[in-house]
């Protein structure tokens, strides 16, 4: 089974045939279980907008997005699912700007129900690994430079060791 599968996804925004403006019409992507896909095109063409699909950031007008054979619109869909799976690295870093560098990437740990010492030493070793030293732990993001935040704000999306990640 696949990993991931989009099934005739159109996104479409207005609310009149003169204002519609269709960012995606009947995509269909799959996924396979392993690997990296790159989406490339034209700014405007709708790569963000399939990545908030696919994130549930935003809805589609019509298809489906199926994570292991099960569709997300469906209301008996397991939410927890995306704590598990999916995680996703913005572009605009999405940081909570007055928590220090430490506390941002153990959330999602903690989110999950990770106990606070596991998740910091877990925060930590990432860290480490995208070449953020203990001098930054407690440091708030919004004083980071903008590669810094970048570092941390990857070291938060991976640090759930997740199936998925969009970006």
């Amino acid at each position: 089974m696949d990993l991931l599968r989009v099934i005739n996804v159109s996104k479409v925004y207005g609310n009149s045939e003169e204002t519609n403006f269709h960012a995606l019409k009947d995509v269909n992507i799959t996924f396979s279980n392993a690997g990296l896909v790159s989406i490339i095109g034209k700014s405007g063409s709708g790569k963000s907008t399939l990545l908030n699909i696919i994130a549930r950031l935003d809805k589609a007008t019509s298809g489906d997005v199926l994570i292991d054979g099960k569709n997300i619109k469906n209301k008996k869909f397991d939410k927890n699912i995306y704590k598990e799976w999916v995680s996703t690295l913005f572009q605009s870093y999405c940081l909570i700007e007055d928590e220090n560098v430490l506390f941002n990437v153990m959330l999602p740990l903690l989110i999950k129900g990770k106990s606070k010492k596991l998740a910091q030493a877990e925060a930590i070793s990432i860290l480490d690994k995208v070449g953020i030293g203990q001098e930054k732990f407690k440091v708030v993001t919004s004083l980071l430079s903008g590669g810094e935040k970048q570092r941390v704000a990857l070291a938060r999306s991976v640090v759930t060791n997740p199936k998925i990640l969009l970006c």
